[in-house]
């Protein structure tokens, strides 16, 4: 049975054809960041696609990897288009387990 005469869903309310057009053109960066414990002497590598919200949620005890090193510093971050390539970025980084090469990414050779 058909809903009003109509197959299918219904559209977005209230959107024209070009909002959901841009709706689904929009591409939202993501950013892989190194933050740094002062009281741990320790660096911690993640992604986010919002940088300083992720700071505070660390900050506030909200992740439990960093929970015991509060306050954290935002020491360097770069965006990425695509999650995936964020993420890869990410395991790359901690897969290289080396505290010099993170010192010459913030030192600006990201």
């Amino acid at each position: 049975m058909t809903r009003n005469g109509r197959n299918g869903s219904t559209p977005f309310r209230g959107t024209t054809k070009a909002t959901k057009v841009a709706f689904f053109v929009y591409s939202m960066s993501y950013f892989v960041y190194i933050l740094y414990s002062s009281k741990c002497n320790r660096y911690y590598i993640g992604y986010s696609n919002d940088v300083q919200e992720r700071v505070m949620r660390h900050n506030a005890g909200k992740v439990t990897a960093t929970r015991n090193c509060r306050p954290y510093e935002l020491k360097a971050s770069k965006s990425y288009e695509t999650e995936l390539e964020a993420r890869r970025e990410e395991i790359r980084l901690k897969k290289m387990k080396s505290r010099i090469y993170l010192e010459s990414l913030i030192n600006g050779n990201w």
